[in-house]
This record gives C-alpha cells, sequence and structure tokens, in this order.
C-alpha cells in the first residue's frame, strides 16, 4: 500500500516534525530510506524543524498549514516579520510543488543559535506516562531557552545536531546529555522562555516592531523622543542586563565601546526589516525588564528638541518599587535600598533619579524610616531585660 493512503499515528501536542517521523518509521518497520522516499515520491532526507512536503502532512492526516503551525518552528520564525514579508514566506510553503528540502532561510533562523536537540527529563516522565512514549517538544528547541516552564527545570542540551537528521533517536534513548549552564537569572531565563512560547503559539501582539522599539525607548529614557535615541547607550544598557557571557553563548556578543553598529542599535534602527527571531525576543525582554535608561537624556545629547517628561518616567519607577517593596513584605525579612535599585536596573540608579524625582526622594526616605528596611533610619530598640530584684528577709 502506497504510504499517502495510509494513517500514521496522530502526533502528540507539541510534537516536533523530526520526532513524529522518527515514531512513524518505527511503527512501519521500515528503513528510513525507504520511508522518506515513499512520502517525497523521490529521495530526501528527513526533515527535523520544517517541511514544505504535502506529502508528510497528507500521511500524517492534516492539511501542510495545520502541520507548519502545530509540529514546526515556522511560527516563531515569522513571528517578527512584516504582514507583506510573513504573507510571502507562507504563500511560497504552502505552494503544492514537491521535491526539495525544508526551506532553507526560515531553518536556519530558527536554529542557528540552538543547533543540538533539546529536552526536560520531567517532560520524558511524563509523556512517557500519559502516551506511552517520550517524544521531542517544540518549545525545547527554542533558541535562547534554557527552561522548561513546565517542570522550572533546566533543559538538557543532546549531542544530536538538528542537521544530523540520521542520528536522529526519542530524547530517553540519548546516551550524551548535559545541563545547559545558568549564564542568566532565573527572573531573566523565565521571561525569555515566556516570550519564546508566546510567539511559537502566536500569541505576540500584532505590532509593527520598529515603531514600538523606539517609543518604549524612549519612555525609559534613551532619548527626548522616538525620533532621536542614543543608539549606543542602548547597546551597552542590552550588554549589561544579559551579561557578555550569556550573549557570548549564544553568538550575539559585542564590543559596547566599538565604532561598528552593534545588533540592538540595528534592530532599533531598522526593526520592521528581516532579523533572527532570538535577537527581537531578547530586545522585548529587555525593554520590558529594565526600569530606565543608566545614563540621564541630558547627558546624553547637547541640543534637546523638548522638556523631558520626568513625571511619567517617576511614576514608572515609584510603580515598580511598590510592586518590590510588596515582594518584600510578602517573603519576609528586611531589605537594602541597594538591593531594589539593583532589581530595578543597576545599584546606583535609584540614587541617579533624585535630583529629578523629588516623589523618589520621598519614597526613599520613607522607606528607610519603615521596618522593611535593612537599616532603619534612628535604629531599632532594644530588648530590655527584665532583672528580677532579689527579697529580702
Amino acid at each position: 500500500m502506497h504510504l499517502l493512503k495510509m494513517h500514521l499515528l496522530k502526533p502528540f501536542p507539541d510534537e516536533l516534525l523530526g520526532s513524529m517521523l522518527v515514531r512513524a518509521v518505527r511503527d512501519l518497520g521500515l528503513p528510513n530510506a525507504r520511508v522518506m522516499t515513499m512520502l517525497f515520491g523521490g529521495r530526501g532526507t528527513m526533515p527535523v524543524l520544517m517541511t514544505r512536503e504535502h506529502g508528510i502532512a497528507h500521511a500524517f492526516g492534516m492539511s501542510l498549514k495545520e502541520l507548519l503551525f502545530g509540529h514546526t518552528l515556522l511560527p516563531y520564525a515569522v513571528s517578527f516579520m512584516s504582514a507583506d514579508m510573513r504573507e510571502q514566506a507562507l504563500r511560497r510553503l504552502l505552494a503544492d510543488v514537491s521535491g526539495g528540502s525544508s526551506p532553507a532561510a526560515l531553518a536556519q533562523s530558527s536554529t542557528r543559535f540552538a543547533p543540538f536537540l533539546q529536552f526536560c527529563q520531567g517532560c520524558i516522565l511524563v509523556d512517557t506516562a500519559q502516551y506511552g512514549a517520550a517524544y521531542w517538544h517544540r518549545v525545547h528547541q527554542l533558541p535562547g531557552v534554557a527552561i522548561c516552564l513546565r517542570h522550572d527545570k533546566p533543559l538538557l542540551v543532546s549531542d544530536l545536531r538538528v542537521s544530523q537528521p540520521r542520528r536522529m533517536v526519542l530524547p530517553n534513548e540519548v546516551v550524551s546529555s548535559r545541563e545547559m549552564p545558568v549564564l542568566v537569572s532565573k527572573r531573566i531565563g523565565t521571561r525569555i522562555a515566556r516570550f519564546s512560547y508566546r510567539a511559537l503559539a502566536g500569541k505576540l501582539p500584532n505590532r509593527e516592531w520598529k515603531v514600538y522599539y523606539r517609543e518604549r525607548a524612549a519612555e525609559l529614557g534613551f532619548g527626548y523622543d522616538p525620533k532621536m535615541l542614543a543608539g549606543g547607550l542602548i547597546a551597552a544598557d542590552l550588554r549589561a542586563f544579559y551579561g557578555g557571557q550569556f550573549l557570548g553563548s549564544l553568538g550575539l556578543d559585542f564590543d559596547p565601546l566599538g565604532r561598528a553598529q552593534r545588533w540592538p542599535t540595528k534592530i532599533i534602527r531598522n526593526g520592521d526589516r528581516s532579523f533572527s527571531p532570538l535577537r527581537h525576543v531578547l530586545f522585548n525582554v529587555f525593554l520590558e525588564g529594565v526600569v530606565a535608561a543608566s545614563k540621564p537624556v541630558p547627558d546624553l545629547f547637547s541640543r534637546p528638541h523638548r522638556p523631558y517628561d520626568w513625571a511619567s518616567r517617576e511614576d514608572e519607577v515609584l510603580r515598580r518599587l511598590e510592586e518590590l517593596r510588596a515582594e518584600c513584605e510578602a517573603v519576609g525579612g528586611r531589605v537594602r535600598l541597594r538591593d531594589l535599585s539593583e532589581r530595578l536596573g543597576t545599584r546606583n540608579s535609584l540614587w541617579g533619579l533624585q535630583k529629578h524625582m523629588p516623589r523618589l526622594v520621598a519614597w526613599m526616605k520613607d522607606f528607610r524610616a519603615s521596618e522593611l528596611s535593612w537599616h532603619k533610619t534612628g535604629g531599632r530598640p532594644k530588648k530590655r531585660r527584665h532583672v528580677r530584684k532579689s527579697s529580702t528577709g
């Protein structure tokens, strides 16, 4: 019987395309090369992340569009494209043509920074108990993602390259693996994972990213308005936010003092052009996580076009401080103002903003006098020891 007329086993939720094909080959009991030949109508190599072959989709009882959006990294790869570019990419993929392998450009944009297959040991146990088999998850293959949000555990990196599908086995059969190194705080790592998950699920806001980046950067104090921004400071602050070691592990580190344009500067100037999705993810997490520019606007430009709205910026800083204060009160114990300042951005950011923010000065004074402050103003009353007087006969 021709394979295209057969119904292969239904894929599991979020199962990666290559994982589906590995299980199908085993269930059929046929050589890998023969199955791929029957699927493609000719000689072909098993795709892992993406495909344009209608035959594969039909064999699993779905349309190519359903396969692409449910079991490949396509939604992630096109998530930051302009509407026209996205429509053009989808049109090429969905065209009814046979032969050839997965589209190189989209596959490369999704795998360039994650060349090895990754998995979660907790998911292996849960999937085996629930479905009777372990499988490769799409969300675990997203570049820059080092944590499984389902189990709140670091991912494991296998020795299986995405570009070598002939070596591919199921995750429970991996012989050699290592835990992903922790190069950023758990808070930042979790934000990267959540934003990447949303991109893969197609749940990001419908934005013109270049416009959003410039407006958000202006709100944070990197310029007087979206048209006048300090790109060099944005790049330097982003590098300080993530650290050179983490960016270097992804091949995205840069010299903040170099004369050449850094990629954060390029993305804020040309955000509507083609950039790898990972760069967009890191830039968005940075814009959401940083409180303010590390240097005041007057130090960036000699001739301002208009006064900067310090009141709005002060509102944002006070809002974040109240959130941190509530978190600390819920946990209990005492905290230093220096620690709160580091949570907001840099160690001395609060003190650098005082001359522009009178309400911030009052807030800091009030905090120092509170019981939550590590160094409370005026100190704390010492506990008196009760001395019991001896009675005389």
